[in-house]
């Protein structure tokens, strides 16, 4: 059994279905996702309704696109900060697919059992980072945490946002900085994160920091990657922006 993690997928479901076909994806697998199913291209539904067809299989964590999407499907919230951040595009992918209000609720309901926080026995997962003000025990409270419908727990909001822990990884790899000078966290738990996409569309692996990103840009011109999570072995799709060009 291989336990495999993919990073941001933003709707791109041919980058997905092409990346698993390379990885050789199997019934074996088990399937973490670092978050941010929705927005950006145009086939939202199916990559939600894929994901769900994984049953327990599947591990996600909440992005904060994610909990846009949620909203809207459980409360018809449409914040003009959501639509115009990428919304539209999931809002038309279930109109297209013309999802009744029943799927509507299902996949919203999906939505919100996706937590904060995944720890595992070597690994902790979230979509944002810790930045400076969560530690290992703050990281294990927001795992066991059932989140509500809405915007929920500030300091899970806080995590699912962050960006700093990401940029301080990135500055000091790239400048070759002896240890970690940044965040509470540990390191004695690999951290893997999307959310901040990397410009270089290859993963970030810092040492220092024992730091994944995965975020390679797949729901704009990037790939998508996914990875061995025990051996740090990686595939990636094409492009979305090639992928997808009838959308240019």
């Amino acid at each position: 059994m291989r336990r495999l993690i993919i990073g941001d997928v933003h709707g791109s479901y041919r980058a997905l279905m092409e990346v698993l076909e390379k990885a050789s994806f199997s019934s074996d697998d088990q399937l973490y996702f670092t978050g941010d199913a929705a927005d950006g291209y145009m086939d939202v539904y199916e990559c939600l309704s894929f994901f769900m067809e994984l049953g327990e299989r599947f591990h996600p964590v909440i992005g904060n696109h994610d909990v846009w999407l949620q909203n809207w499907l459980l409360m018809d919230e449409a914040p003009y900060e959501w639509v115009s951040q990428g919304g539209r595009a999931s809002i038309l992918s279930f109109e297209r697919a013309c999802v009744s209000p029943s799927r509507r609720r299902e996949i919203g309901e999906f939505l919100l059992s996706w937590p904060y926080v995944i720890s595992t026995e070597h690994e902790y997962i979230c979509h944002g980072g810790p930045g400076d003000f969560a530690s290992d025990d703050d990281m294990e409270r927001l795992a066991a945490l059932k989140r509500n419908p809405g915007y929920g727990c500030s300091l899970g909001e806080k995590i699912m946002w962050d960006r700093s822990y990401y940029v301080y990884a990135d500055y000091d790899e790239k400048h070759d900085r002896s240890v970690k000078r940044f965040g509470k966290l540990s390191c004695s738990k690999r951290l893997f994160i999307g959310h901040s996409e990397i410009g270089t569309y290859e993963p970030l692996v810092s040492e220092r920091y024992n730091l994944v990103n995965l975020d390679t840009g797949a729901g704009w011109a990037g790939c998508l990657t996914i990875m061995d999570m025990d051996t740090l072995e990686y595939w990636q799709s094409g492009k979305s922006k090639d992928l997808y060009r009838e959308m240019r």
